[in-house]
């Protein structure tokens, strides 16, 4: 025999239960996630991923015990995770709450080599509790350091001379190169073979981790390139270039130590430089002249005698290799 009034309460309580999960698919756990502004961050420097998980009172309330895992991540231009800090677990419930957070971070060195002058980091926020999930983002770019170098150093050299150049390395972006990272400067005469350098800055410096770094955002420092060549073949008796270059390779090749906002571009300074050939004079030292070394005496038609001199260059000139010097004994 069918039980009919069984049935419909059945049928009654299927109802039921098929309203309730309507309703919480309609009407769940709702949260939206502002983030508060991120200036543009400094490579290597502190900042912070903070705003506000605000719950909607209109949706399901979290009962308090239940967990509610605020978590952020950090992605590179490519969407590669640089940055996973401890997500942050609330317990506390909510009916219409607002929920602060603020993770602190350091935006690591290694990030500079990936910097171009349009790529992106991402600030990611998750708020997620067992039945919901919401996620927003935050795109931001990132400071890098931008070295430039100059001397205005007036130079009169003659050839075969050396002399110290001193200049400005100039850090024009508000951030510094990472620290304990050193470079070099470098130089080299127009038609010369040789190029000189110095590493900077100066490793004699007394610097260790946690003290300021020389090189910070907005600096300037004086650099010197000691004992500069000028070959004696430079053409003498005009002006001649003298370019600079600082964290490049030779000649402003690819290579470079600090990753920078202008790559190599702005990384050079050609400075106008004097050759004063002068001219040599050459006199003999006094009592410098010896005979068959020193051993003078009585000679006979015919004899071997031989003489040395010692001179000397008095001139403000060099004396280039090649060059004959005649000697006349009478």
């Amino acid at each position: 025999m069918i039980d009919l009034p069984k049935i419909f309460q059945q049928l009654r309580a299927c109802a039921c239960f098929l309203f309730f999960s309507t309703f919480t698919s309609l009407h769940g756990q709702s949260f939206s996630i502002a983030i508060n502004p991120i200036a543009e961050v400094p490579v290597g420097g502190s900042f912070s991923v903070g705003g506000t998980i605000s719950h909607d009172v209109n949706s399901s309330a979290v009962l308090a015990g239940t967990p509610v895992k605020i978590s952020v991540q950090i992605n590179d231009p490519q969407g590669d995770p640089v940055l996973i800090p401890t997500p942050v677990i609330d317990t506390a419930g909510f009916n219409g709450r607002n929920l602060p957070f603020a993770f602190p971070l350091v935006m690591p060195w290694t990030e500079d080599d990936k910097w171009t002058p349009t790529a992106t980091w991402t600030a990611v926020v998750t708020v997620e509790t067992p039945t919901s999930s919401n996620t927003q983002n935050q795109a931001f770019s990132l400071l890098i350091a931008n070295l430039t170098v100059s001397t205005n150093q007036f130079i009169i050299a003659s050839p075969g001379d050396l002399f110290d150049l001193r200049g400005i390395i100039s850090n024009l972006a508000d951030v510094q190169t990472e620290p304990g990272v050193f470079f070099k400067v470098m130089a080299q005469i127009d038609g010369s073979p040789y190029v000189h350098e110095t590493p900077f800055p100066n490793p004699d410096i007394a610097w260790s981790p946690g003290q300021p770094w020389p090189v910070s955002g907005q600096s300037t420092n004086p650099f010197t390139i000691p004992d500069v060549y000028v070959p004696l073949d430079i053409a003498g008796d005009d002006n001649v270039s003298l370019t600079v270059w600082v964290d490049d390779g030779p000649r402003f090749s690819d290579i470079s130590i600090i990753h920078e906002q202008e790559e190599i571009t702005d990384n050079n300074f050609t400075h106008t430089m004097i050759i004063d050939e002068g001219a040599p004079t050459i006199i003999p030292l006094e009592n410098s002249f010896i005979i068959n070394d020193g051993q003078e005496g009585i000679f006979q038609g015919g004899d071997s005698v031989r003489c040395q001199l010692t001179i000397k260059n008095t001139g403000n000139g060099p004396l280039v290799p090649g060059t004959p010097i005649i000697l006349r004994v009478a």
